[in-house]
């Protein structure tokens, strides 16, 4: 992927005390092919497909073309993660709207955590969790008043992640973009107190 001088070192450690050394950065239109190759590793490699709605071309040039921010995390020179953020979702893309959530002060400035993989090989260091940390805080600098973001049920992983970045679960239902599967729906308030 190309990076940019936007680009922030890492040194992310396992509970094993192994240290990777890596790289976050904004991604660019270019970084497609990368990216889409990235998420079919992880989607090859998932032992529940269903726990993974993949995201296809043309939802991520749509996502470059608005220009939402999108990171990924290299380390040696390879692609090791991808997240991007829906800053202004449009009816169709509010989770907000979507999972019937019906409190007030949410509704028209949420924005959409759309997706997060990590490859395999590196789960363990905390990348997922620093994604969703960025991207929220992100969010929040854009003004924005909640993200939301949608996990499979059974995926307690991703689950626990977004939980320990100050999610909360709001509602579960089918989603159609993923084949009609349940997803539980997400989402963290974010207000000036935040940082």
């Amino acid at each position: 992927m190309s990076k940019t001088k936007n680009t922030k070192s890492l040194i992310l450690r396992r509970k094993d005390k192994s240290k990777l050394e890596a790289n976050l950065y904004f991604c660019k239109f270019g970084d497609i092919d990368e990216i889409l190759a990235l998420q079919d590793k992880v989607h090859s490699a998932m032992a529940k497909k269903e726990w993974f709605a993949n995201t296809s071309r043309t939802e991520l040039e749509s996502a470059f073309e608005r220009k939402y921010p999108a990171v990924a995390v290299e380390s040696s020179k390879k692609t090791v993660a991808f997240a991007y953020l829906i800053l202004s979702p449009d009816n169709s893309q509010s989770l907000c709207q979507y999972a019937d959530f019906d409190i007030k002060p949410y509704f028209g400035n949420d924005c959409v955590l759309d997706t997060v993989f990590v490859d395999p090989d590196y789960v363990g260091y905390g990348i997922q969790s620093l994604l969703i940390d960025f991207l929220t805080n992100l969010a929040f600098e854009n003004g924005k008043t909640s993200v939301w973001a949608t996990v499979h049920p059974d995926n307690i992983f991703s689950s626990q992640n977004f939980i320990k970045c100050g999610f909360v679960k709001a509602n579960s239902k089918p989603v159609e973009k993923h084949g009609g599967l349940r997803d539980v729906f997400f989402y963290r308030r974010l207000n000036t107190k935040q940082q």
